[in-house]
């Protein structure tokens, strides 16, 4: 057992055992903070770094709405300094820090190339500013005529259809006539001749007993066998024998007629199922004929019943319309012939036992009535296939002289500088390596050849009349091709500067036109424009035309011909709106429905990018005039990077103990 002997120094040893735990934990404490506090501090660095990388954005792309920092020694060199430059100080000093930039999301990518330009065009379009487009068409009235003619057009060309489809059956119906009637007019009459022959000798041999006439010259070929076998024969036995010789051969010479009458009651027996068994058919393939002219007509009806708007109500009601009573007629004439020529069929068989006049009267009573009622039907048949023949060359006239027009109009599909050929010819090859596209298809060729002006009109039509439908965020991605970019009219329109200057770029004023079709020329390119404008404007002034009261053609009782010739007065003035309008001017849309509402180049550009919103590529040729007019590749600029940094941190009490502070941050423009 040990004894203390002394206290002295106690308190002292205790106050030490008590300090030492504290400052231990002091220690701790400020090793924890100090490490804290050089993480928070590297993160700062790290941020500021990533920042600094983003101020070093391309000054050629931001011209154009676009942020794209390259990764280059340049960007790697600002991360570095400014984390470096933001780590060293005070106790949380941090030395060897070193981090790897990454960089990822280049403009490239579509998606990120979209978004730039949606961030970009809500501060400079707002939507409301391109959909007034579609709001203006809805307001003004424009967008539901535009639908009516769209749906006109389609009525008109169904019951053009029908219309041909009837006159077709009714053409079939009159040959069928023209065949029926050879066998009728022509057979059948010439067989009531030959029945009528059957006299005067008829009545004999209906008379004659043939059984009666071969047991009489049996008879006397017995007698005369008899007398032939005597030994002698007498004057008086030789001059019976000559008696009983001429009586057989009357007697044969009787039964030779009547055999030859039997044989000509079967040939006009066998010649009359001829003409009936030919007749049939042609009957059936007659009442098909009919029965199809019969239901176009029915359609027809239907379809004028049926329209409800007030565009073309007039011409519709003018469509001639055979009434149910002509078909009916024909049916029931078909039905009656049939029925006649079965209860005929009667009195040739039994000819044998009647006589020849009352059944040659009743046929000739049948082809007479025939005749006269395919006299009555060939009067209107007549008058219809004048009608038709009529139609149809109104209808090719029309559709030569509209053909005339459109044609004048791809005589005007050019407008490019012709000094510039080759250059853009330069141009529009680098253009398609950069897309990875086919040359377009037209190359130098006008767009509008081998297209039909009528279809393309209605076409526009249609889609305008669903317009609303078009709206979306791509108008922003349309309307940045309109002001980033230069088209056709660029010079002479009034306009905002862009950052751009479009109009300093390579491709001289058709960039737009490029970017909404995409051929690689720049004919190609004005033309599809050109043709487009004027497909707008055949179709607003068909429109008009189709609206106007006095119209002579209104009442033609043909709605496709009624059609073709607002057409054809349309494209006379849409020829006119689309040279204007070439050229820089400014026009009513339509002086009828909209006059207020006026349009230049640029507006319908807007239109069509609109209607074309769902063609594939745009943001891809966009990307390519871009690089070409900046001679930056966009694959090698990016928005979105990001680093892992990490540091050394020396320990102040213990020893060589070194802290390792990590961090990861990332920065971008979106």
């Amino acid at each position: 057992m040990i004894l203390i002997r002394s206290e002295r120094g106690a308190v002292t040893v205790f106050i030490v055992v008590l300090i030492v735990p504290i400052y231990l934990f002091q220690a701790v404490l400020i090793e924890f903070a100090r490490s804290k506090l050089a993480h928070q501090q590297m993160e700062y660095a790290a941020k500021a770094a990533l920042r600094s990388v983003g101020g070093a954005y391309n000054n050629d792309l931001q011209r154009y709405g676009l942020f794209g920092a390259a990764d280059g020694p340049e960007t790697h060199a600002i991360f570095s300094h400014v984390l470096e430059r933001n780590t060293g100080h005070g106790w949380a000093y941090a030395d060897q820090v070193h981090g790897e930039l990454k960089f990822e999301r280049s403009l490239a990518d579509l998606e990120v190339f979209r978004e730039q330009i949606l961030e970009e065009m809500k501060y400079r379009a707002p939507i409301e500013y391109a959909a007034q487009v579609a709001n203006k068409f809805q307001k003004t009235g424009i967008s539901k005529a535009m639908q009516d003619l769209a749906s006109f057009a389609g009525e008109a060309k169904e019951m053009h259809r029908l219309m041909n489809r009837r006159e077709e059956g009714m053409m079939k119906v009159w040959r069928a006539y023209h065949e029926w009637d050879n066998w009728i007019s022509g057979d059948l009459d010439e067989l009531a001749g030959e029945i009528r022959a059957l006299e005067p000798g008829h009545r004999e041999m209906m008379r004659m007993d043939p059984s009666a006439l071969r047991d009489q010259i049996r008879q006397w070929e017995a007698e005369r066998s008899l007398i032939m076998q005597q030994a002698s024969l007498s004057e008086g036995d030789l001059m019976l024998l000559a008696q009983l010789d001429q009586a057989i051969a009357a007697n044969q010479a009787k039964l030779a007629d009547y055999e030859a009458w039997l044989q000509r009651l079967r040939d006009i027996r066998q010649r009359y199922e001829a003409i009936r068994s030919q007749v049939i058919p042609i009957s059936a393939e007659l009442l098909s004929a009919l029965g199809d002219a019969e239901k176009a007509n029915r359609q027809l009806h239907h379809l004028i019943d049926s329209w409800e708007m007030d565009l073309g109500e007039e011409i519709m009601q003018s469509v001639d319309l055979m009434a149910d009573e002509d078909f009916d007629r024909i049916r029931t004439r078909v039905d009656v012939d049939l029925r006649r020529l079965d209860e005929l069929r009667s009195d040739v068989v039994h000819l044998r036992d009647q006589l020849p006049e009352p059944a040659a009267s009743r046929i000739a009573q049948l082809v007479n009535d025939w005749r006269t009622w395919l006299k009555q039907i060939a009067a209107s048949e007549s008058e219809r296939r004048r009608k038709q023949a009529e139609l149809t060359a109104e209808i090719e006239d029309a559709q030569g002289r509209l053909e005339e027009q459109a044609d004048k109009v791809r005589s005007s599909l050019t407008g490019c500088d012709p000094d510039r050929r080759q250059t853009e010819r330069e141009l529009y090859q680098q253009l398609q390596t950069k897309t990875e596209t086919a040359a377009g298809g037209y190359g130098d060729r006008p767009y509008g050849e081998g297209r039909d002006a009528q279809a393309d009109a209605v076409g526009m039509a249609q889609m305008i009349g669903y317009l609303l439908q078009q709206v979306s965020e791509s108008i922003y991605v349309n309307e940045y091709a309109l002001t980033t970019f230069n088209y056709r009219t660029y010079q002479a329109e009034e306009r905002g500067e862009a950052l751009s200057i479009p109009s300093s770029h390579a491709l001289y004023n058709q960039e737009a036109e490029y970017i909404l079709y995409g051929f690689h020329s720049c004919a190609a390119n004005y033309s599809a424009a050109y043709w487009e404008i004027f497909a707008f404007r055949l179709a607003v002034r068909t429109l008009e035309a189709l609206m106007s009261p006095d119209k002579s053609w209104r009442f033609l009782g043909s709605p496709f011909l009624a059609l073709l010739l607002a057409f054809v007065e349309g494209a006379v003035k849409a020829y006119q709106d689309t040279k204007r309008i070439a050229a820089g001017e400014e026009l009513p849309i339509s002086s009828k429905i909209a006059p207020s509402l006026t349009w230049h180049y640029k507006d319908y550009l807007r239109l069509f990018f609109l209607l074309h919103s769902a063609q594939p590529n745009k943001l891809k040729r966009m990307q390519a005039l871009i690089e070409v007019n900046t001679g930056v590749r966009l694959a090698q600029h990016y928005t979105y990077w990001h680093t892992a940094a990490e540091g050394k941190l020396r320990s102040l009490f213990l020893g060589r103990y070194v802290y390792h502070p990590q961090v990861k941050a990332a920065w971008g423009y979106y």
